[in-house]
């Protein structure tokens, strides 16, 4: 398991060449985790459209067949490679709310440079 904070000036190209790859092949889950309202689940098993950071607007978004969900002014972005690719991402809210995103099929993607 190789878990990477991606540095902040890499999120707009590493998740633009994320959804280029993605091609909506590939199903995910989405959830909220947070120490106020604990563990949501927004969405499971859900065609995946994309991931898009705003740097502009301070704005990162889950783009799914059923679901657009906004995370404003993220503080963190985790992505977790396993030996098949990336299989989860976790975006964190500058009120430390985490949107935690499971992919069903890794994606191959490579590592961006300087994480």
């Amino acid at each position: 398991m190789a878990i990477r904070n991606i540095a902040k000036d890499q999120w707009h190209p590493f998740f633009e060449q994320f959804t280029k790859v993605i091609e909506d092949q590939r199903q995910a889950d989405v959830e909220i985790a947070s120490l106020e309202h604990g563990d949501q689940l927004l969405a499971e098993s859900v065609p995946l459209y994309g991931l898009s950071y705003d740097p502009k607007g301070g704005t990162f978004e889950v783009e799914m067949a059923n679901l657009n969900h906004r995370v404003i002014r993220p503080s963190e972005v985790f992505v977790d490679w396993q030996a098949g690719g990336v299989i989860c991402v976790e975006i964190v809210g500058d009120d430390d709310v985490r949107t935690i995103l499971r992919i069903r099929e890794p994606l191959l993607l490579p590592q961006p440079q300087g994480v």
